[in-house]
């Protein structure tokens, strides 16, 4: 069974918590974009707005590395095109610029140190499907979903730690950044 973009982001999300990230911003399928960056390039003149945002999926810090996760349930097409989104993400100094203000801005709000380097950013995609995809600098986490899952029907007594029925194994890129 092919886990769903839902599914895909949450156990995401958990994997990092359990390995020593500290969540930022997680916007999983339906979120209203809550943790949008703009991009100033694409506004125009007298335009007022949020022109040309973009809200990750999810945004994590460890150790002064930024984690920025673009996640998919399966379908190779939908997973190659949400790595298209991500490298062009930090496209210009503009964009850049905007999204250390608003990382420090949550790092304070959230009390977590950081100290903002885009040679610490790692630009990751999370995918189900059939395979691993890896994909030039993007790290990977996989997950797969072993026996039965029903988000739609879920047994709380069994729910307590769905590491034992969806898996996650994270995959670093092919080619460092």
């Amino acid at each position: 069974m092919n886990p769903s973009e839902y599914d895909v982001a949450y156990a995401t999300k958990e994997w990092l918590i359990k390995n020593g990230w500290t969540i930022i911003a997680f916007d999983p399928p339906g979120a209203q974009g809550t943790f949008s960056i703009p991009d100033p390039s694409k506004k125009k003149e007298g335009e007022k707005g949020q022109t040309g945002t973009t809200a990750p999926d999810i945004i994590a810090v460890k150790d002064d590395q930024i984690l920025i996760v673009e996640c998919k349930g399966s379908g190779e097409a939908k997973i190659l095109s949400d790595a298209e989104k991500l490298k062009n993400f930090l496209h210009d100094d503009a964009r850049i610029e905007v999204f250390k203000q608003i990382m420090e801005a949550a790092c304070k709000a959230n009390e977590v140190t950081l100290k903002f380097d885009t040679s610490n950013i790692i630009l990751a995609k999370a995918h189900g499907g059939k395979k691993v995809l890896p994909v030039e600098y993007l790290a990977t986490f996989y997950v797969i979903i072993e026996g039965d899952w029903n988000p739609t029907n879920i047994d709380a007594s069994k729910a307590a730690d769905l590491s034992k029925t969806i898996k996650v194994t994270y995959h670093k890129p092919p080619e460092e950044i």
